[in-house]
């Protein structure tokens, strides 16, 4: 509070016909004199420290926390994954059977293909006499 605001609320209070409490005024000056003399209480110097000291415990905390988690992170073995093989002959013959079942279906895919490969084939001659036959007329 500065001097307006005190002497305001003194104003107040005296306007209210009411009595000050026992001592308020003499608490005022002091209070008046310190902070003009640059002195502060007791209180104000407490409250930085415990706010630093909050802090300060409130980042170690979260460096063990930190810390903690990182170390067993690092402690987890990764579960290996389920399609893989320890035995390399194992896995080679696994692999060549999908190939080969990938190579059958490919076969029965490429049949009908040439199929129609050939009646496009047909159709694109049968046009080509045609227009030949056209253009000759």
């Amino acid at each position: 509070m500065n001097e307006q605001e005190i002497d305001n609320l003194i104003r107040r209070a005296l306007a209210d016909d009411r009595e000050l409490p026992a001592g308020l005024s003499e608490r005022l000056e002091q209070r008046i004199d310190r902070l003009t003399a640059g002195e502060s209480t007791a209180s104000s110097h407490t409250l930085p420290h415990r706010r630093y000291r909050l802090f300060l415990a409130g980042g170690v905390a979260a460096a063990m926390l930190a810390g903690a988690f990182l170390l067993f992170r690092l402690a987890m073995e990764p579960p290996a994954p389920k399609d893989t093989f320890t035995d390399p002959y194992r896995a080679a013959l696994v692999a060549q059977d999908a190939l080969t079942l990938m190579s059958e279906k490919l076969n029965k895919g490429l049949k009908p293909a040439a199929d129609v490969g050939n009646e496009i084939d047909k159709v694109s001659r049968i046009f080509t006499d045609r227009l030949e036959l056209l253009r000759k007329q």
